[in-house]
């Protein structure tokens, strides 16, 4: 499992791997990275680095000897996504007049410039799909690799509009708006048939899970009033929900797993004091969440941050909780697994005798 953390001796932001059985943690990279993803197989590791001077980003890439290599094409790189094909998406524009201004208060008409949707395939040939606004962010893959999803927020980022959700068929590059409750909702991420897509929204109606249905583009929202359900991680099956929940009145939140109508099906165990991403093992066992401990600066429960821990646990769906790492670092927003299986059941080996004869095993 990779995510962006700090080692203890340097404290220096680094692209660390743990293994989340052996609980052996190595360094991939030291600097600070975003949008992590594993090639299909798991064999490397990709994903968005930041040039000091410039500030823009470049997409990298290790293999399992960690050698850490920029992929071809440059630019400025602020999307990256893995199909399960092979095929690598990126959002790149060029960087050859420089990167925009970031100050909103300095006019700057390169802050309006659009990104490309670059599909790379996994001999190295590239077209591009279609264009988007700069703004724009979560690109991600359907399972099935038909459908590639993103938001964006409006033509530049310092215009401050509400994100909204974009379907794009990679066959024939047609684009589709999802309408309904999609706008400002985060963290896409489709279920294993490719017909839904489970995101979650926190606005002033409160934090609940919403449902986009591809086919139609078109959203909806599953209300909880008087409870707050946000970090979600949808399970590798497709048939439940890992969500921090908190409900009004309670002293503290927990992890729970729902169904897909928010329904609770399973408490898992108390959160930490801090929550900040919840991931799924591939084979269903168990989750991974970083968070942190804190401590208050009273006893009374809303009091001040007076300190805070930073770790990953895993979290068995039985409540067990564990540390992988002591070195992610507050606000770790990502958690990726390689895609991994479990092995396989023992076959019973025999021999086959025909005529009396014996011709060896069968497996």
């Amino acid at each position: 499992m990779a995510f962006t953390g700090h080692l203890p001796d340097t404290y220096e932001a680094s692209v660390l791997a743990v293994d989340t059985t052996s609980g052996e943690q190595r360094e991939v990279a030291p600097e600070w990275a975003s949008e992590l993803a594993w090639s299909p197989d798991g064999a490397r590791l990709a994903w968005i680095g930041w040039d000091d001077v410039t500030g823009g980003g470049t997409a990298r890439v290790a293999g399992l000897d960690d050698e850490v290599s920029d992929l071809p094409g440059g630019g400025d790189v602020r999307g990256l996504a893995w199909a399960g094909d092979g095929t690598l998406a990126l959002l790149r524009r060029p960087a050859a007049g420089g990167l925009p201004e970031q100050d909103c208060a300095v006019s700057d008409a390169r802050r309006a410039v659009r990104f490309d949707v670059v599909l790379r395939s996994p001999d190295g040939a590239e077209r591009v799909l279609t264009t988007t606004a700069p703004t724009a962010r979560n690109l991600t893959w359907s399972p099935d690799a038909r459908t590639l999803l993103w938001t964006e927020g409006g033509p530049d980022v310092c215009t401050g509009v509400d994100s909204q959700m974009f379907l794009a068929d990679v066959g024939s590059g047609a684009v589709r708006r999802v309408s309904g409750e999609s706008q400002r909702a985060g963290g896409p991420q489709f279920t294993p048939d490719s017909r839904t897509v489970v995101l979650s929204k926190s606005d002033g109606l409160g934090a609940d899970l919403v449902l986009v249905d591809v086919a139609s583009a078109t959203s909806r929202r599953l209300l909880t009033p008087g409870v707050v359900e946000q970090r979600h991680a949808l399970s590798p099956d497709g048939t439940r929900v890992a969500v921090e929940r908190w409900v009004e009145g309670d002293r503290r939140s927990r992890i729970v797993l729902l169904d897909l109508q928010a329904r609770v099906v399973r408490d898992v165990a108390p959160a930490f004091g801090l929550t900040d991403v919840i991931a799924w093992a591939p084979d269903g066992s168990f989750l991974a969440v970083a968070g942190a401990v804190v401590t208050p600066s009273c006893e009374d429960p809303w009091c001040d941050v007076a300190g805070a821990d930073p770790a990953v646990w895993r979290v068995g769906l039985d409540g067990e909780v564990s540390v992988l790492s002591e070195d992610s670092s507050l606000g770790t927003d990502e958690l990726v697994f390689a895609p991994w299986w479990p092995a396989g059941p023992a076959l019973e080996r025999r021999e086959r005798v025909v005529d009396g004869q014996r011709l060896g095993r069968v497996d």
